[in-house]
């Protein structure tokens, strides 16, 4: 694929680097530098998106929500004029269970934070969660030890919970909870199930929650505030038409006008909360982009007056070879060549650099990491640019030297 000129011209550059191990290394660092940044910050993001999207999407893509508020809220004026919206009621969630026929099945919670404590031991700022038979299994929850709640549990207001493990660890470390009881806001449950643990996301912990059955909730926390609906639809594909046919019986279930834009509710699935993420990764992506651009112009830079420095260095050099019969091309493609084989190098130790720094990152914070090879190859082609850019006027200069000029040089 490549002639013996070619490899000739590989062996050149890497010998003037070992020749000049110092200058070397200040020609390099710009571009090791560069793709440095760009590997790991691609590798660590690419990790935290993918941790993201399995936990926002594990209750599957074929589920959504019906709510006063949406899920996300960016700006206080939203916030205030989503609040005076009407609360949603059970009576709703039983009018979508029975008229939604694109929904394959239909649930609905209430929440609030308390302090649960068990002995004398507590946790607060637990979510406590009253929820029907049907959201364990609409968000597909998974159980390390226990049950979920029975039918008939919820429907005689039994005071029995499902606990994550923060507060198993909290208030029965090294101990199995199922069959302990524990209060609940100062009211007593028993517990008949943990499930998966869930880890952080953001700092912020997914496990630190009590669930307990909705009738049992409505008894004891009262029945203010708005009622979350889970909805599943029957099929992936049918989660658009799923979604619609819940907003027009919301919207005909509380007379709202033709003209009225706002539904008064919130119809959502858990992809807003990609959404959201994606628009900040994406400003991440933009700023590292512009960081390493800056390092790898000024490694450019670097590597073309280090080539101009070779160049110089070699004239005599050049004046031998074309007397001996070398065209300006071959010339060319020689310096070119050297170019780019010193710029492919950083690129190589940036990569190796950027995995390098990336799994630091995960072990000290615990963030993901996804190695991407299409990231690897991102940073060897631009090295490889850069090199070809800012290696043409050098080994322009050298294809244009006169010969004769050139064996006079000392």
């Amino acid at each position: 694929m490549f002639n013996a000129a070619f490899w000739e011209s590989v062996k050149l550059a890497f010998s003037s680097l070992l020749a000049n191990k110092l200058r070397a290394f200040l020609t390099l660092i710009g571009m090791i530098v560069g793709v440095t940044a760009v590997i790991a910050v691609v590798t660590v993001i690419e990790g935290l998106n993918k941790k993201v999207a399995q936990t926002f999407m594990s209750q599957g893509s074929n589920v959504f929500s019906v709510r006063k508020m949406p899920m996300v809220i960016t700006n206080r004026d939203d916030f205030l004029r989503f609040r005076k919206r009407k609360n949603l009621t059970q009576e709703d969630a039983e009018y979508l269970r029975d008229q939604c026929t694109e929904c394959a099945s239909v649930g609905w919670d209430m929440t609030t934070q308390g302090t649960v404590k068990f002995g004398n031991e507590k946790s607060e700022g637990v979510g406590i969660r009253g929820i029907t038979s049907t959201v364990p299994e609409i968000e597909a929850v998974d159980f390390d030890l226990g049950r979920s709640f029975s039918e008939q549990e919820i429907a005689s207001t039994r005071q029995v919970c499902i606990i994550g493990w923060d507060i198993v660890d909290n208030l029965f470390p090294g101990r199995n909870p199922v069959g302990k009881d524990l209060l609940v806001a100062g009211v007593p449950f028993t517990v008949v199930g943990v499930t998966k643990r869930l880890g952080s996301l953001f700092g912020f912990s997914r496990d630190n929650f009590v669930m307990i059955p909705i009738t049992t909730y409505r008894k004891h926390f009262g029945t203010f505030g708005s009622v979350g609906i889970l909805l599943q639809a029957r099929q992936t594909e049918t989660i658009d038409r799923a979604m619609e046919q819940a907003r027009l019986l919301m919207r005909a279930r509380r007379h709202t006008s033709y003209r009225d834009t706002d539904d008064g509710f919130a119809v959502e699935t858990s992809q807003v909360f990609l959404d959201l993420y994606a628009d900040a990764t994406r400003n991440i992506y933009l700023v590292s982009f512009i960081v390493s651009g800056i390092s790898l112009v000024v490694g450019g830079i670097v590597i073309m007056n280090i080539m101009l420095v070779s160049v110089t260095e070699r004239t005599r050099e050049i004046g031998i070879r074309k007397a001996m019969g070398a065209r300006r091309m071959d010339v060319l493609w020689q310096f070119l060549i050297e170019a780019v084989t010193i710029s492919a190098l950083g690129g190589v130790l940036g990569i190796l650099g950027g995995f390098a720094l990336a799994y630091a990152i995960s072990k000290f914070t615990d963030f993901p990491i996804a190695i991407q090879a299409w990231a690897a190859m991102l940073g060897v082609g631009v090295s490889s640019a850069v090199g070809i850019v800012f290696g043409v006027y050098p080994a322009s200069r050298a294809a244009q030297l006169d010969p004769i000029e050139a064996l006079r040089a000392e």
